[in-house]
C-alpha cells in the first residue's frame, strides 16, 4: 500500500504527543477526584502517570497495525522505546535499577 501518511515522523509524533494527552487527563481525573468524592486522596502519583503515559501508545499502534503503516510504527516504535529508557533513568532510584538500591 502506498499511503502519504506512512512516514516515520508521523509514528515519532504520535508516540510523542500520546504520552502527553494520557498524562494530561490522568492529571485532570487526580484533580477531580481530589476537588470532588476523595477530599483525602494525594492524587496519582508520577511514576504512575509516566507509566500509563508511555503504555498509551498500544493504542496509536494497533492502529497503525490494522492500516499497514509500517513506517510509522518504526517511529512509533522508536521514541517509545526511548521515552521507556528515559523513564527508567528518572525513577531509577525508585526502582532500584543501574546501581541505585531501593531505600
Amino acid at each position: 500500500m502506498n499511503d502519504p501518511r506512512d512516514t516515520f515522523w508521523n509514528g515519532a509524533i504520535t508516540a510523542i504527543a500520546t504520552p502527553i494527552v494520557c498524562y494530561a487527563i490522568l492529571h485532570g481525573i487526580g484533580l477531580l477526584l481530589a476537588a470532588t468524592v476523595l477530599e483525602n486522596w494525594g492524587g496519582f502519583t508520577e511514576k504512575f502517570k509516566v507509566i500509563v503515559g508511555i503504555c498509551g501508545n498500544f493504542i496509536p499502534f494497533q492502529i497503525f497495525v490494522k492500516q499497514e503503516r509500517g513506517y510509522a510504527m518504526r517511529g512509533l516504535m522508536t521514541v517509545n522505546f526511548i521515552l521507556i529508557f528515559g523513564g527508567m533513568w528518572y525513577f531509577r532510584r525508585e526502582l532500584g535499577i543501574l546501581g541505585y538500591s531501593v531505600e
